[in-house]
């Protein structure tokens, strides 16, 4: 249960650059403060976690000689997202009228066209704002 910040972040980078790992992905869980299982989907950098900025920790990776990733659920929003407030039932699989629900998180439905663009305006936005 990822619980990434910049305070935590830093030395376990060190430790994988000296080590000579190519790739640093930060884990789940740095797009909301606190707990962040059923809050997923927006995707958006947690301020609590990284008062400097996300790119902050993503610029360290790359200073230590490592590509760095994000981890990402593209296929689910939880049931507690913000995201939600943009949405309506049939951006989700549903079954008998409801949306399907897996432990705390709705299934996206990618024949819809607008989980189409939200998944690639996110991954617009954290290639083009973080690199």
């Amino acid at each position: 249960m990822g619980d990434p910040t910049t305070e935590k972040l830093l030395p376990l980078i060190d430790a994988a650059a000296s080590v000579g790992c190519e790739y640093f992905c930060i884990d789940a869980g740095w797009y909301a403060p606190g707990e962040w299982w059923d809050g997923v989907g927006e995707w958006r950098p947690s301020a609590e976690r990284f008062p400097e900025g996300i790119k902050y920790v993503l610029d360290y990776i790359r200073s230590r000689g490592m590509i760095p990733g994000l981890w990402l659920e593209l296929e689910v929003m939880g049931i507690n997202s913000p995201k939600l407030k943009d949405t309506d039932d049939n951006w989700f699989f549903q079954r008998h009228g409801k949306r399907v629900k897996d432990r705390s998180r709705y299934q996206l439905d990618y024949r819809n066209p607008n989980v189409i663009a939200h998944a690639d305006e996110v991954i617009r936005r954290l290639v083009e704002d973080y690199g």
